[in-house]
């Protein structure tokens, strides 16, 4: 009955000049959707409010009213109000067009209570049923503001992968021991078994402390790969298990950030320790200091150098000092996609000749700027090459050669200084 009164007065209002004589013309509701906009505009939003509320008088089922509701609310402080408001207008919106603007709204209802994980999350569904690309930039122009000063930031990955050699076994079935006049017929295990690797993984990152030159994180990370074997390699090692080349790596440590006035240039500093855990068994103890930079360049390009120090020690693991040089470059290309390219050499030194070794790694990436199947795509080809100056095998040097296509759903993240 309020709202009923509240509405009636609010029409006579609009309806009355300023000297006091009726208008000839009587608003109708999308009128009086126009004024609450206005006032809304206009800094007004108690105004705004009260105009929403009287149409919602009218007509609960009124998705524009709850928009409006839900931002003038936002604009008053009544949190309460706003998020019970933009939750009413997501459960409404009928359109692609209504769900852009109610996730919309509901992310920046939530942003203002410092709820910016939930935000990012309504962000996302905005950039999922954004109307056209003009909406779609703006929705991830939100996203990313909105993650930038988030202090909590989790990342998942996960993935689907067949594999010729999960074990880093031969692909020969013999082999000549030092160079003796006949050769030693290897058991299964020892040669390359197929299957298939399902990777799972999880990242997050709470900001310890921030200014606008300089930041500093707390980081845990959790990746998983589990195997399962192909036909062939059960039959060539039957009391083999994918279970047996499992692998669950954790670390934790900090990294700190910080750039110059103009934002062109970051450098960075971050330490991490690590278990692996290999075949359900600890493996390996690790301890890891990261520096580099990363620098905006023109025309859009970025450049990124890292360096890295491991120590790898363990109940199981060869004990080894590792030496990485990471770089990466990416740019848009003229027709829209963007291209990013990266090269890492890796120096393992160990007394133990599986863990001694030199590798190259080179990678393409070109992420397309669009969608497939609704969700951003990167195709990738990656080349390794390792060498091992020891083979327990034979006389001589041991060559490894890996080339590796992808399809991600997802942007995959370039090689950088800041290891994310």
């Amino acid at each position: 009955m309020r709202r009923t009164l509240q509405f009636a007065a609010l029409c006579v209002a609009l309806c009355i000049s300023g000297t006091g004589q009726a208008r000839a013309e009587t608003l109708n509701a999308a009128d009086f959707h126009t004024k609450a906009v206005e006032a809304l505009a206009a800094g007004d939003a108690h105004t705004a409010l009260a105009m929403a509320e009287a149409l919602l008088a009218r007509d609960p089922q009124d998705f524009d009213a709850d928009l409006l509701r839900a931002r003038a609310a936002r604009e008053l402080g009544q949190t309460a109000d706003a998020l019970s408001a933009s939750e009413t207008a997501w459960g409404l919106a009928a359109t692609d067009l209504e769900r852009h603007a109610a996730a919309l709204v509901r992310a920046q209802v939530l942003s203002s209570v410092d709820r910016r994980t939930a935000a990012q999350l309504w962000l996302r569904r905005a950039v999922q049923y954004a109307p056209d690309p003009a909406s779609r930039a703006r929705a991830i122009r939100d996203f990313r503001y909105v993650r930038a000063r988030n202090p909590v930031s989790v990342d998942l990955r996960f993935g689907l992968t067949p594999r010729s050699n999960i074990n880093n076994g031969s692909v020969h079935s013999s082999a000549r021991l030092f160079d003796l006049p006949f050769e030693f017929q290897l058991s299964g295990t020892a040669q390359a078994l197929s299957g298939l690797e399902t990777s799972a993984g999880a990242s997050l990152r709470y900001r310890i402390s921030e200014a606008p030159t300089h930041a500093t994180d707390l980081r845990v990370s959790l990746d998983s790969r589990s195997y399962t074997l192909s036909k062939e390699a059960r039959a060539l090692a039957p009391a083999a298990r994918g279970s047996d080349y499992g692998q669950i790596n954790l670390s934790a440590g900090l990294l700190h950030r910080w750039s110059d006035p103009t934002g062109r240039r970051e450098w960075l500093v971050g330490a991490d320790l690590g278990r692996l855990w290999y075949g359900g068994a600890p493996y390996a103890d690790v301890a890891r200091l990261t520096g580099g930079v990363n620098l905006a360049l023109p025309n859009s390009q970025r450049l990124s150098i890292a360096l890295t120090e491991e120590r790898n020690r363990g109940p199981l693991a060869p004990s080894s000092d590792v030496s990485r040089v990471a770089l990466g470059w990416s740019a848009p290309l003229p027709s829209g996609p963007m291209l990013s390219v990266s090269a890492t050499l890796t120096d393992s030194a160990s007394a133990t000749s599986s863990a001694d070794y030199r590798d190259l790694s080179l990678g393409l990436d070109i992420a397309p700027r669009r969608q497939f199947f609704g969700a951003e795509a990167t195709f990738s080809l990656d080349l390794r090459g390792s060498d091992y100056p020891a083979n327990p095998f034979a006389a001589g040097p041991r060559h490894d050669r890996e080339v590796a296509a992808s399809l991600w759903p997802c942007r995959k993240p370039n090689i950088s200084a800041s290891n994310p």
